[in-house]
């Protein structure tokens, strides 16, 4: 071609003359840069695009006259200002803009701004939203559609409600509005583990979650007392000797409480608890450990406190 490379200017270059059997309108030294070594010395020709594709695949902006490769004009000119390469960043055509792919969050954070809803109703609802509807997850697409169509009616709602718990226990369906399923972050879930392949119960985990306002002891005691009750298992044993733990875990408090027997081996639990049920530390108990284990927000926080109820600022609102 004999002609000079159009692209050794943006390298911080001189533009090098090219051999004149090249095909090609950039030089060695700028196909080793990196550059294409068939960019075209100009943005095409306009031309009328079809209608149906009238955004820009560089900017991304709507509505606006296209050259033939659907790009504005704006975006082209900078191919030769800049030197730039839009079209290894462009956005597929086949992508919906932005306010299609995320209708579903933007459709739950207007319901949240109307409703001024409180912070532990604010990021469940975001993520169930965002994530698990707007990626389509099926199982996620299903449990949402139950629950709006059983909304309204309080004995669907329940069990529909008790469903969700049970496959997402750390949040809590409390309210449909427009067709918007609202939930609500569970300042903690109690969970009964048993021995291996029998019903017997083995130890009972509490996971504390994070969140800005403090869970109090009194109140990790009472859903303790509340959940072994409704299941039926004695929780009176008043020995402050019988193991109990706190672990911090991906952004919680793990509590585990041992039963009374809590040296047995798993192959003997059904013979030794044939005649007794396990028992377990009084609610009493638990919110004393628990109190030493993340501490009080009316008497100060301690332990592992450092790692819950600070999420979006410096520390809990009953602090203040």
């Amino acid at each position: 071609m004999g002609s000079r490379c159009t692209q050794a200017r943006f390298l911080a270059g001189n533009p090098a003359k090219l051999r004149s059997s090249s095909k090609s309108t950039v030089c060695d030294r700028c196909v080793q840069e990196g550059m294409p070594g068939d960019l075209p010395t100009e943005v095409p020709a306009a031309k009328e695009p079809p209608t149906d594709l009238s955004r820009c695949r560089s900017c991304g902006k709507p509505d606006v006259k296209l050259l033939d490769a659907w790009v504005c004009k704006e975006c082209a000119a900078g191919v030769s200002t800049r030197g730039s390469v839009w079209e290894s960043y462009a956005p597929s055509l086949s992508d919906p803009p932005v306010e299609e792919r995320n209708a579903e969050l933007l459709r739950a954070a207007r319901v949240l701004l109307e409703k001024e809803a409180s912070e532990d109703q604010v990021f469940p609802t975001l993520a169930f939203a965002g994530y698990a509807l707007g990626q389509g997850i099926e199982e996620c697409l299903v449990a949402n559609a139950r629950l709006v169509k059983a909304w309204g009616k309080p004995k669907a709602w329940e069990a529909e409600v008790d469903r969700f718990v049970s496959r997402f226990p750390s949040v809590r369906p409390i309210q449909v509005i427009d067709d918007v399923l609202i939930l609500e972050q569970e300042p903690l879930t109690i969970r009964v583990v048993r021995y291996p392949h029998t019903d017997i119960p083995e130890v009972v985990e509490i996971h504390v979650y994070q969140r800005r306002d403090h869970t109090e002891p009194e109140e990790i005691a009472r859903r303790y007392e509340q959940k072994l009750s409704a299941a039926g298992i004695p929780c009176d044993v008043g020995d402050r000797l019988l193991p109990m733990s706190a672990q911090p875990f991906e952004g919680r408090v793990i509590i585990t409480v041992a039963n009374h027997k809590h040296d047995t081996p798993p192959s003997l639990a059904e013979a030794l608890f044939r005649g007794e049920p396990p028992r377990f530390q009084h609610p009493e108990g638990v919110g004393a450990h628990c109190k030493l284990a993340i501490g009080s927000a009316r008497e100060g926080s301690n332990g592992f406190a450092r790692g819950l109820n600070r999420r979006g600022g410096k520390g809990s609102r009953s602090n203040k």
